[in-house]
């Protein structure tokens, strides 16, 4: 009980620390930067130990779209000199790069046309530059430009050019077996239509994951949310007691738990593979549909009971104008355009303690026009049978729980606290699913014992 005390105050105290902040009148940075046409895969190892890292295209060399020219299978090669030097024509062991993918470093005097018209000269099939300019974080990636002297040079290049992180770096130079050493092979393909990711912020921990969904599965959320979304409104059994300032926004939880169909349980797949978060501790989805002038002000994505660790939304649709998810606490503050099937994922607990993070404060701007988002949450434990089974089967004839259910949660909640509240609450479903499966199991045998009666009487007759 202590620590959901300490989380409430936390709580309290920022939330009026909130109402200081405008929303409005930051200076953001925005995002997303990357798009899905600069989006590759660097893949290596076998079957049983397959390993892969995010790569982003240069804005010049050969493109994702043309399949047959940029995906390449090859061995790695480090360059000699790793930085290329400064006034060579070719690398010093180019016999080496021949026919190969090339690794370089942007820690020299090169630019990035510079390094690939070396690499090229070289006879490279590929170059792979690592990131590791000073100032930016080990996970940072971008696009590497053209600069206006040498756009002459930049349409000479016809070999693929992507950046990946030192972080990635570092994995692949762990071999194929962990081991110092690169890979034997690598095959490099393009992620234009698969998840990939990108950093946002790390304090507090921001990122986004482009093609999350497909359109069709935004389709699919959004028709079975249309029709049964209600004003938004604050209640822990459906994951929301922020108190934020929620205007023109509706909602609904789509409770479906273990009920959920094939393409629930893909959603769940997908969001294991791709981010780690296991599916019994995701939350359902709660589709919000954001009507012009809806705006969802600033809050923590934290209830009382069990710890809500991360929180994932993904855009349903298109916006053009407002609406954006921000993160005003981030340095500098985070604006993130609605971009159909993009994900954005925070954190909302410090890792060395599972506290609230007061720099996880988020909100969402003014939208002029419909805004359609899903979320989910990760919880530190499990979800119960309840909220998984029972909660789901009262849901199912409407779509949404009956009014009841939420009185009754808050009753519990609030007599006996967060902790106990909600395992009376859970303890209450077990016993009247015992209760129902009893009644319904005599009522069978005693259509049985009837139709046997029956059976002898008819017999006897």
């Amino acid at each position: 009980m202590r620590i959901f005390l300490i989380i409430s105050w936390l709580i309290t105290y920022s939330l009026v620390e909130c109402k200081k902040i405008s929303l409005e009148n930051l200076d953001y940075e925005d995002y997303p930067k990357r798009v899905s046409n600069e989006a590759a895969i660097v893949e290596w190892g076998n079957s049983a130990i397959l390993s892969a890292v995010d790569a982003v295209v240069a804005k010049f060399g050969e493109k994702t779209e043309h399949d047959a020219f940029f995906e390449v299978e090859t061995s790695l090669v480090l360059a000699i000199p790793l930085d290329g030097g400064d006034g060579i024509d070719k690398l010093e062991n180019l016999e080496e790069v021949r026919g190969n993918m090339v690794i370089m470093a942007n820690n020299g005097k090169l630019s990035g046309v510079g390094m690939a018209k070396l690499a090229q000269n070289s006879g490279a099939a590929g170059l792979m530059v690592v990131n590791t300019e000073d100032g930016k974080n080990s996970e940072h990636i971008y696009s590497m430009e053209v600069l206006p002297e040498e756009e002459e040079i930049a349409k000479e290049i016809d070999i693929p050019v992507i950046m990946i992180s030192l972080n990635s770096g570092n994995l692949i130079a762990g071999g194929d077996d962990g081991n110092s050493g690169l890979p034997d092979r690598i095959r490099l393909y393009s992620a234009i239509d698969r998840p990939f990711f990108e950093d946002v912020s790390s304090n507090p921990v921001v990122y986004l994951i482009h093609n999350f969904l497909t359109d069709e599965e935004c389709d699919q959320l959004m028709k079975e949310a249309k029709g049964k979304t209600q004003p938004a409104q604050n209640n822990v059994l459906e994951d929301i007691d922020n108190k934020a300032k929620v205007q023109n926004v509706e909602s609904v939880h789509l409770w479906k738990g273990l009920l959920k169909g094939s393409l629930g349980k893909a959603l769940d797949e997908k969001i294991e593979q791709v981010t780690g978060f296991l599916a019994p501790h995701l939350s359902d989805f709660t589709v919000f549909k954001h009507v012009k002038g809806a705006s969802y002000g600033p809050h923590y994505d934290s209830v009382e009971g069990n710890f809500q660790l991360a929180t994932l939304t993904v855009f349903l649709n298109d916006v053009d104008e407002g609406g954006e998810i921000v993160y005003p606490r981030a340095d500098p503050p985070v604006r993130i355009r609605p971009t159909k099937g993009l994900a954005v994922v925070h954190h909302n607990s410090q890792e060395e303690n599972n506290l609230v993070d007061l720099e996880s404060l988020n909100g969402e701007l003014l939208t002029l026009q419909e805004k359609w988002t899903a979320k989910k949450f990760v919880y530190m434990y499990p979800l119960s049978q309840t909220r998984r089974l029972f909660l789901p089967v009262l849901a199912m004839p409407t779509g949404r729980l009956p009014w009841f259910i939420f009185d009754f949660h808050d009753f519990m909640f609030n007599k006996f606290g967060p902790d106990q509240g909600e395992t009376y609450f859970h303890k209450f479903f077990i016993a009247a699913g015992i209760l129902i499966l009893f009644s319904f199991a005599n009522m069978l045998i005693s259509i049985a014992s009837k139709n046997q009666k029956e059976i002898k009487t008819k017999k006897n007759q």
